[in-house]
């Protein structure tokens, strides 16, 4: 009989790879139980479309969630980043429901990171709701630790944060990628948000055993910023010398 899998925030990023991938899956091992506050918008009723559930839930709201949780084996979860007291009610709730089994999108803590030199609050409060779900007795209780969005290159607005890169030129009519310097090799871990987020949570819970406790990085691939300009070029090129 399929497990239940409810995905809270299903019409967001995170959410809506997860939904996908575990919809696509053939051997009809899961059932997807998508919450939204919005059951009306259009990416909830595409994923109606390819077969979820989809329910409205209010995540502010406990009681409204727990009844989303209501018969579910797993559970995928996003809160929003400085949102302690309301992660640890989802957690409560989920605990409450009897899932069994949490993926959680969590994040290092970086006070922890940096031996309490550079303390972040998202991070930090991210972690903390990890650290509590850890200790509730889940079967398993998963941080997933998203890297950075491959998908950001993408939106317009975002490009100032990289110096203008690809959408802005600078003075000198180039377009560049800034970046602070991270240390070491100087590689940033990317993730493909819509293609690999889902997959590899997934794969987390086609074992979730194995996966107890663990805190796991979560990303496609790990490269420095010289070569993603190198690849946009090759790329662009290709696509250049096709329409020509």
């Amino acid at each position: 009989m399929p497990k239940l899998i409810t995905v809270l925030g299903a019409t967001g990023g995170q959410g809506g790879s997860v939904a996908r991938s575990l919809l696509a899956n053939t051997s009809a091992a899961f059932k997807v139980r998508a919450v939204t506050r919005n059951p009306n918008s259009i990416a909830a009723k595409e994923l109606a479309a390819a077969g979820a559930e989809v329910v409205k839930a209010d995540s502010l709201n406990k009681g409204s969630i727990a009844s989303a949780f209501e018969d579910s084996w797993a559970l995928h979860v996003k809160n929003g980043p400085t949102e302690t007291v309301v992660g640890k009610m989802i957690v409560d709730a989920a605990f409450e429901s009897r899932v069994k089994h949490v993926v959680y999108s969590g994040l290092a803590s970086a006070t922890e990171v940096s031996n309490g030199k550079v303390p972040n609050l998202t991070f930090d409060e991210k972690n903390a709701i990890y650290q509590y779900g850890k200790s509730k007795g889940f079967a398993s209780f998963t941080a997933a630790a998203p890297g950075e969005y491959m998908e950001n290159f993408t939106i317009e607005a975002i490009a100032p944060v990289f110096g203008g890169f690809p959408f802005q030129e600078d003075e000198a009519g180039f377009l560049t990628y800034r970046a602070p310097a991270w240390g070491g090799s100087g590689e940033i871990p990317y993730l493909g948000l819509k293609d690999d987020y889902g997959d590899i949570v997934h794969g987390v819970f086609l074992s979730p055993d194995e996966y107890n406790a663990e805190f796991l990085q979560v990303f496609s691939c790990s490269t420095r910023p010289e070569d993603v300009t190198v690849t946009y070029e090759k790329v662009e090129n290709f696509l250049v010398g096709s329409i020509l």
